[in-house]
């Protein structure tokens, strides 16, 4: 979004968080009429979506990864990650969207099994580590 931005003449406004950051990018590269920008970049996180999905393992590896050093724990975990592919922006919102979440959550519990859980491996300050873990995809179509 910010080479887009700049490529156009907008300068980032380096006070604003990330997020107040995208929405005044978005806002300033619509308002020149640029919304094929925004459709690309649109479509580029639905695509990355559709690759956590199908590759899920990456992502729990990730998540592993880049949590923050403060509140590290290696343990096994069950990820709920919610996408509001309507809005990304407000996927936030769907942590009250009990309505989509509670069935999502229900039919994972009712099938699961000792086959469920995938072993990760990740490194996380220079060391190894290896926990289970599976992930439960909530997308708002």
């Amino acid at each position: 979004m910010k080479r887009q931005a700049k490529k156009y003449g907008i300068t980032p406004d380096k006070n604003l968080s990330d997020s107040e950051q995208y929405n005044f990018l978005k806002e300033e590269i619509e308002n020149l009429g640029h919304q094929e920008v925004i459709s690309q970049l649109t479509a580029t996180r639905k695509q990355i979506v559709n690759e956590a999905r199908n590759n899920p393992e990456n992502l729990m590896k990730w998540l592993y990864e880049n949590q923050s050093p403060r509140l590290f724990g290696a343990e096994n975990r069950l990820f709920v990650v919610l996408v509001d592919s309507t809005d990304m922006n407000q996927s936030w919102k769907m942590k009250r969207a009990f309505s989509l979440i509670e069935p999502k959550v229900n039919t994972y519990l009712d099938s699961f099994s000792e086959n469920s859980l995938k072993i990760i491996e990740f490194t996380f300050n220079k060391k190894m580590y290896k926990s289970l873990a599976d992930i439960i995809f909530v997308v708002k179509e």
